[in-house]
């Protein structure tokens, strides 16, 4: 027995060592976010907004309020990164969109308060000749649903 216990001790600290080295995004679900999102003023059609859906599935997809019409802009699937960040990849797109985002990934960042009703979503996307760049940054609010 002696001399299997330095085996076994080592056998331990290895466990216990790759266990707090493991990488904690895994910890993080896409519940952190999932929910209705609104911005600006759906009754004002004359007011940009629009509403962002994550589902906890990993799908998400965004509706305009323009100019009277509502439209499907983009939609595709997320993923949560760590506190702070998640990855969309758009993989349907609105058909004259100025923005090249189809079959794209985007690392964002997301900020959530603490009382998980506002949510301020961040990032960069390109035009499609890739001369023009577009830093944006959106606060939205989540819409409750009664249970």
């Amino acid at each position: 027995m002696n001399k299997y216990f330095p085996v076994i001790c080592f056998v331990i600290f290895s466990f216990l060592i790759l266990s707090f080295s493991k990488d904690n995004r895994s910890n993080i679900s896409n519940s952190a976010i999932a929910g209705f999102w609104v911005t600006g003023n759906p009754a004002d059609p004359n007011a940009p907004s629009h509403m962002k859906v994550f589902e906890e599935n990993g799908s998400y997809y965004n509706v305009g309020f323009e100019k009277g019409n509502t439209i499907m802009t983009h939609k595709g699937e997320y993923k949560i990164l760590d506190e702070g960040h998640y990855k969309e990849k758009v993989t349907h797109l609105r058909f004259n969109a100025k923005w090249d985002l189809k079959n794209k990934e985007f690392v964002n960042s997301y900020e959530l308060s603490k009382d998980k009703k506002w949510l301020v979503l961040s990032g960069v996307v390109f035009s499609k000749d890739g001369k023009d760049s577009l830093k944006w940054s959106h606060t939205y609010r989540k819409v409750e649903i009664p249970e």
